[in-house]
């Protein structure tokens, strides 16, 4: 799930704050999966980074790339998995790897050329995480992902699954022929189902037999997509802002 930098993000926590601080880490990317024409998996060896600022579901680095006048841009990428390192791939094996989940986006921007044309061997810097997801009590869990965000909800689908050993619900909303083709990749935990579009008729069906306590609702992706659902969790009388959290990345 690729992020734009702008305002209103969540408060860091103290632990947040200083693992912020943390600047030009290099990482190698050492595997590439197509999994469609439009959605890329890339995987990094991570020589200690996760550890050292609690990296964890929901999670996202600041990438530093560069534009196609060779000036310099950031752009940040949610975690889709944290695994076990693979021997032979390297001389030394990455003590675990981090995996970006990279939606092609058209029209085509700095994020989209870098993740399209990136091979194994290549090195990136990346810097500070700026959110940081904490699990919710447990409960039924409705995740909402637009093709850009699938990555995060996965790495949420999977801890939610593993805390409470409930398997959330999960929404993607895609309107290309062949957005089922990736679920393979993405169904670790969960239903997932695809849409087209989000209404508040189909986020009150969903949600129609949710206790008043114990619910959560994540969503992340357009503007369009997480104003809908903002809407409609502030107009749930019994729910409190814990009940939900909805992350607009890209205008």
């Amino acid at each position: 799930m690729r992020h734009a930098i702008m305002g209103g993000m969540p408060e860091l926590s103290a632990a947040s704050a200083q693992s912020a601080r943390l600047t030009n880490w290099s990482l190698e990317l050492i595997r590439i999966e197509s999994l469609t024409p439009w959605y890329r998996r890339l995987v990094f060896a991570d020589d200690g980074l996760a550890k050292r600022i609690n990296l964890g579901p929901g999670g996202f680095l600041i990438f530093k790339l560069t534009d196609q006048q060779g000036r310099p841009v950031k752009r940040s990428y949610s975690l889709a998995a944290i695994r076990p390192g693979l021997a032979g791939e390297r001389s030394e094996p990455a003590s675990s790897e981090l995996v970006i989940d990279a939606c092609l986006h058209q029209p085509v921007g700095p994020g989209s050329t870098w993740a399209a044309a990136a091979q194994v061997g290549d090195q990136v810097l990346v810097e500070q995480p700026i959110y940081h997801w904490q699990a919710p009590a447990p409960g039924p869990s409705l995740l909402i992902a637009d093709a850009a965000a699938l990555g995060a909800a996965g790495s949420i689908a999977a801890a939610l699954a593993g805390s409470s050993n409930q398997q959330p619900h999960w929404i993607g909303v895609d309107q290309r022929p062949d957005r089922a083709s990736i679920i393979p990749a993405l169904s670790q935990s969960g239903v997932i189902d695809w849409v087209d579009a989000i209404s508040p008729e189909q986020l009150r069906a969903w949600t129609a037999d949710w206790p008043a306590q114990g619910a959560y609702l994540w969503a992340a992706g357009s503007a369009s997509l997480v104003k809908t659902v903002r809407q409609f969790c502030r107009q749930q009388p019994a729910w409190s802002r814990n009940n939900w959290f909805a992350q607009t990345y890209w205008v």
